[in-house]
């Protein structure tokens, strides 16, 4: 979905920034760009996401393509469509349920969309787009809201979607030109008429010449939209998500998994290191307990993460 004029108010107003605010601090021997934390309360269950109902709606389909790059061949709305797959998949494997408005390259109005969330009695719906531009050195991340609506959905989808793809970003674009185009109002029926907290999702611009060679590498092996339903469950696929449509899959699941359990098991959050080489994580909770964070992963191009190297891997903290 190409939001041209709104990324071109944002550009020069905003610069990319990750918000540093101290909850736990973990002090790696080297200055990495990436890691992640996982948030568990002692008391916590299995399945952080059990009994949640997550609506995904893979942007355009059938005759309404969105946003096209021809020449990588690419279609916005089968990126769409492979990128909402992958994350169900990872929404499903932290007990979600999760129910998707279309499951093929099929056309829907936004009366299909927002109707089809309302009767499943979503908690949150989640709408999958790419955005495109004419300037094909634009890049970066943004997420939209309904007028009228609240933004906590989409400022936490954001908080977490853009440090994730600003640190995994092709490495040919320098950081200040993966840009955090922030929040917008957006008129959609989707948005302003769902019965649940909902946002639309703009990971990164398909149209950028170094994203677009990565966005043609699939998620999964044998990626059909005309029939990829019914063959779901049975393909095989990348399940560290390293390619780029599985990495914006990635970072969208990290905003829906604080957002749908803010007090819950489990929450998951990116943050880059700074000169330091600390990375900061914040959380607001009022339940009282023990909780423990651990370091999942720390990534660097070229480079292999080995966790027996760990000085320290974890961290407690009890509130009264």
């Amino acid at each position: 979905m190409n939001k041209s004029r709104r990324a071109a108010s944002k550009r020069a107003t905003r610069e990319p920034a990750v918000k540093l605010k101290f909850f736990f601090a973990f002090f790696l021997l080297l200055s990495l760009p990436l890691s992640a934390i996982l948030l568990i309360p002692e008391t916590s269950a299995e399945g952080p996401l059990d009994g949640r109902i997550i609506c995904l709606d893979p942007g355009h389909g059938g005759v309404d393509p969105g946003a096209i790059n021809t020449t990588y061949n690419l279609e916005e709305s089968d990126i769409n469509l492979e990128v909402s797959y992958g994350l169900r998949y990872l929404l499903e494997g932290d007990g979600a349920t999760v129910v998707m408005a279309r499951t093929a390259d099929q056309y829907l109005i936004n009366s299909d969309r927002y109707d089809f969330c309302n009767q499943q009695e979503a908690d949150i719906l989640i709408s999958v787009h790419t955005n495109s531009h004419t300037d094909p050195t634009w890049d970066g991340s943004m997420t939209l809201y309904g007028p009228h609506e609240p933004q906590e959905l989409a400022q936490t989808i954001q908080d977490q979607m853009y440090p994730y793809l600003l640190a995994t970003r092709p490495e040919q674009i320098p950081a200040e030109d993966f840009v955090d185009y922030g929040l917008d109002n957006f008129a959609s029926g989707v948005l302003f008429k769902s019965n649940m907290p909902a946002a639309m999702v703009e990971p990164l611009l398909m149209s950028n010449t170094y994203e677009a060679p990565l966005l043609v590498d699939h998620i999964f092996q044998d990626f059909d939209p005309e029939d990829f339903f019914n063959n779901y469950d049975n393909l095989s696929f990348d399940k560290a998500f390293t390619c780029r449509r599985g990495q914006i899959a990635t970072a969208v699941y990290h905003g829906a998994l604080q957002m749908t359990f803010p007090d819950g098991a489990v929450q998951q959050q990116i943050a880059l290191t700074g000169t330091t080489g600390a990375a900061t994580f914040t959380t607001k909770t009022k339940t009282a307990g023990l909780y423990q964070a651990a370091v999942l992963a720390v990534t660097k191009q070229d480079w292999t993460y080995d966790p027996t190297q760990n000085v320290e891997t974890g961290k407690t903290l009890t509130i009264p």
